[in-house]
């Protein structure tokens, strides 16, 4: 008997789905099986996520206002790029923008880490606690 292709991926995939159902039995009761048991106290903290056992929805998200961006002052975007591609998780590091047409002095490169000290930090701080 010569089987198509087809025909032995189709048997395959039925013996491959038979050995699963063999080896996973059907769950019939949560609370017996550790993988979906999810308790309270193992419930991770998060603000907006609210845990609501015995209800008819389990778990809620609410949406959570985080904090914007602080704003770049006038001359620090060249140094640290465009205020969009500023992030909360890593901190802006001062460029020279115009390689090779004079270097940038030391004062604006301190005033970009200033800025960073002073705003970034705190904006990345609150950012990490409200997500």
């Amino acid at each position: 008997m010569n089987l198509t292709e087809t025909e032995r991926v189709l048997q395959l995939i039925d013996f491959l789905d038979a050995f699963a159902a063999r080896k996973n039995p059907p769950v019939r009761a949560i609370a017996g099986y550790g993988q979906f048991c999810l308790r309270e106290d193992e419930m991770p903290i998060a603000r907006g996520v609210m845990l609501t056992p015995g209800a008819a929805t389990w778990i809620s998200i609410d949406f959570v206002d985080l904090p914007d961006c602080p704003e770049l002052p006038v001359g620090l975007e060249e140094l640290l790029g465009p205020a969009t591609k500023i992030g909360p998780f890593e901190p802006p590091r001062a460029t020279d923008p115009g390689a090779g047409e004079g270097e940038v002095s030391a004062e604006r490169i301190r005033h970009a880490q200033d800025w960073v000290e002073e705003f970034w930090q705190p904006w990345s701080v609150a950012h990490a606690e409200g997500s």
